[in-house]
């Protein structure tokens, strides 16, 4: 590579600088061949050097009123929250230098172009607008973020022209490097209406009388036993220090225990026909659910894991707990690894050691991981005294497919032949978790989230759907 090359390379990377534009290579190819033909034609030789020197003057002229013009300053707004596949809108603001100066020097900064450094995953929704804001102008590029989990902004680069437009200035603003950084968040507005009437529902039904479960009530205090009072609450302890009946008095539970056990195994990398994958509708269904666990005052565990525990939040109550579950959700990926529920077993035993108290585990994960894992059953078999268990997968999309479609040749036959197989397959393996005593919710992309939500609403006990 020779020294222009690199200079030439060198130069053109700078992030400040001052470039002629194809408009000014245009006057001088025009004033150059001008020259050249009024010089064939007449004789003259000095055309060419006066026609050089005034394309020349005027591109020095326009070169020094484009550097007296100074420099906007210009601010990318911070976002506030992002969600993933949620239309949203990137400001930038462009404040001009010095005083306004009429309507064409406004629409000559206006005219500037402008890069905000939008990360690969934000696709564009469409054009840019701009509109007037005082002394500058404000741009809004609209996005959707296509993946969960941290997003890099690089910083803003603006571009503008001369008087004359045959120079170009381009300059690089950059930025707190923390507030590059963007968190998107799993989507929550898809299923929020949905899930909200199921909730309107359950407040619809009434509080109605519930039948007591064993281990479903708390020891509050001792008071004096009355005739009518059920003799099995009798105290005898303290009868026997008071001298008189005393009884024990207890009261409800105020929420049971929901874990959430989202798995980020190899079975979850597999992209739908909406383009979102397996994992991506995991974490919506799993946000919807604590939100809605949240809200009916259960606290809220949650365990990711593959072949070993990714994350783990143990159970808590309030919107805190809900904002940290969903920074956990954000940053979830899936790994190429086997699942593993002998890790899932452990991240739920460890972070309830010492705990007395039952509580539902929802496993969001494949029948096709399950059917691979020889210790689930037996992990199964030792988590149910404690934590009754709802499988949560996606069904087979592909080969209900197959299925639905009419053969036209042999080939598709074959197909449908093997999707046949597969469905079979399945459906026995659903039946040994049903004899195992695990409910297994089994929907389409478009109904899982609010078919996870109906089965938690129903096993709470509050209503029936």
């Amino acid at each position: 590579m020779t020294w222009w090359i690199k200079w030439s390379n060198k130069w053109t990377s700078r992030v400040d600088r001052t470039a002629p534009t194809p408009r000014q290579a245009v006057v001088w190819l025009a004033a150059g061949a001008a020259s050249f033909a009024v010089a064939q034609a007449t004789g003259t030789a000095w055309l060419a050097p006066a026609l050089a020197a005034g394309v020349g003057a005027l591109s020095a002229v326009d070169w020094v009123r484009l550097r007296r013009w100074g420099v906007p300053s210009f601010q990318r707004d911070r976002l506030a929250q992002v969600q993933r596949g949620v239309p949203v809108d990137i400001c930038v603001r462009g404040v001009w230098p010095g005083p306004p100066r009429g309507a064409a020097w406004r629409q000559r900064w206006a005219e500037a172009a402008v890069w905000p450094g939008t990360p690969e995953s934000f696709k564009p929704a469409g054009g840019p607008r701009r509109r007037d804001d005082g002394g500058g102008t404000v741009w809004l590029f609209p996005v959707v973020p296509s993946r969960r989990g941290p997003a890099r902004f690089d910083d803003v680069d603006v571009a503008w022209h001369s008087p004359f437009g045959w120079w170009r200035r381009l300059r690089r603003y950059g930025g707190d490097a923390d507030a590059a950084v963007v968190h998107v968040l799993p989507d929550l507005t898809s299923w929020r209406r949905e899930v909200f009437d199921l909730r309107l529902a359950a407040a619809a039904a009434g509080r109605h009388a519930q039948r007591m479960a064993s281990g479903g009530t708390e020891f509050s205090h001792i008071t004096d036993y009355c005739p009518d009072d059920d003799p099995r609450h009798l105290n005898w302890a303290a009868v026997a220090r008071r001298g008189r009946l005393m009884k024990n008095v207890y009261e409800p539970e105020r929420g049971q225990v929901v874990w959430i056990a989202v798995d980020a195994s190899r079975h979850t990398n597999v992209r739908l026909p909406d383009g979102r994958l397996r994992l991506d509708l995991a974490v919506d269904c799993a946000a919807a659910l604590a939100d809605t666990a949240l809200a009916m005052g259960d606290a809220v565990g949650f365990v990711a894991f593959t072949s070993r525990v990714i994350r783990r939040l143990p159970p808590r109550r309030g919107p805190g707990q809900f904002a940290e579950l969903l920074q956990a959700l954000a940053g979830l990926e899936p790994e190429p690894v086997q699942g593993g529920y002998a890790s899932l077993l452990q991240g739920v035993a460890g972070a309830t050691a010492g705990s007395r108290r039952r509580g539902l585990l929802v496993v969001l994960s494949e029948l096709d991981g399950v059917a691979t894992d020889a210790l689930y059953l037996p992990t199964l078999r030792r988590m149910q005294q404690r934590y009754p268990t709802v499988l949560v997968s996606l069904a087979d999309v592909e080969a209900l497919r197959i299925l639905r479609a009419v053969p036209a040749d042999e080939r598709e036959v074959l197909r449908a032949a093997a999707a046949e197989w597969v469905m079979r397959d399945r459906e026995r393996l659903k039946r040994a978790l049903w004899a195992n005593g695990v409910a297994v919710v089994e929907s389409l992309p478009g109904e899982m989230v609010v078919r996870v939500v109906r089965e938690y609403l129903q096993r709470r006990g509050r209503f029936t759907l």
